[in-house]
């Protein structure tokens, strides 16, 4: 139970880190749905980065939660969609 809670408190530090303005960035969004960093790659690549994260997660957490991102992203980006079938390859 345990490790689950604290899976459940990394993806919701991710998906905080990810959307939430930094300190660096004075530029607001420019629409309140825009998410400042755009690709789940740069944000994954912010929160592994992250000292201060790493400090209350704890490295090994950060790491692995990265780890099985990282590799979650590549396997979804491998698969073609129906849509992409559809519109993009009857389209060559």
């Amino acid at each position: 139970m345990k490790g689950k809670r604290l899976l459940v408190l990394g993806v919701v530090a991710a998906l905080a880190f990810a959307v939430l303005p930094t300190s660096a960035s004075a530029k607001a969004p420019k629409a309140p749905n825009e998410l400042r960093y755009a690709t789940f790659n740069s944000s994954l690549n912010r929160f592994n980065a992250s000292k201060s994260l790493k400090t209350v997660l704890g490295g090994i957490f950060i790491d692995a939660v990265t780890l099985v991102k990282d590799s979650e992203l590549l396997a979804y980006q491998q698969v073609i969609s129906s849509w992409e079938r559809e519109h993009l390859l009857l389209n060559v």
